[in-house]
C-alpha cells in the first residue's frame, strides 16, 4: 500500500473508507429505520459470506443476526456523502440523558 501527501490532506479521525466488494453498511435509529447520509445511528451490515448465527446461544443470534441478512456490529456511525463509513463509538456505552444520547467514548 502506498500513500501520497494528497491522501494525509484529506485524512479524518475514524474514517474508515468504503466498504469491500460484496459488503453492504446502513446506518439505522433506535426503530431499524435507515437514516439519511451524514445521519449518525448504529451500523448495520450484510455480506453474503457472513456467519448466520451464535452457536448455542440463541438470544444473541436472535439480537445480533436480523432479517434480510443484516448484522448489527454495536457500533455509531455514519456514511457520507462520498458513501465512506465513519466509525463514532460503541452503541453499548451510550448514556441517555433525556432526549439526548451521549458517547463518551
Amino acid at each position: 500500500m502506498s500513500i501520497s501527501s494528497r491522501d494525509v490532506d484529506e485524512y479524518e479521525d475514524f474514517l474508515c473508507g468504503w466498504p469491500l466488494r460484496d459488503t453492504q453498511f446502513k446506518i439505522v435509529n433506535s426503530e431499524m429505520m435507515e437514516v439519511p447520509v451524514g445521519q449518525t445511528g448504529e451500523i448495520l451490515f450484510k455480506k453474503s459470506l457472513a456467519c448466520t448465527g451464535y452457536v448455542n446461544n440463541e438470544q444473541a443470534t436472535k439480537s445480533t443476526f436480523l432479517s434480510g441478512g443484516w448484522i448489527r456490529l454495536g457500533d455509531r456511525g455514519y456514511i457520507n456523502s462520498k458513501g465512506q463509513i465513519t466509525v463514532l463509538g460503541r452503541g453499548a456505552h451510550a448514556i441517555m440523558r433525556g432526549d439526548d444520547v451521549v458517547y463518551p467514548d
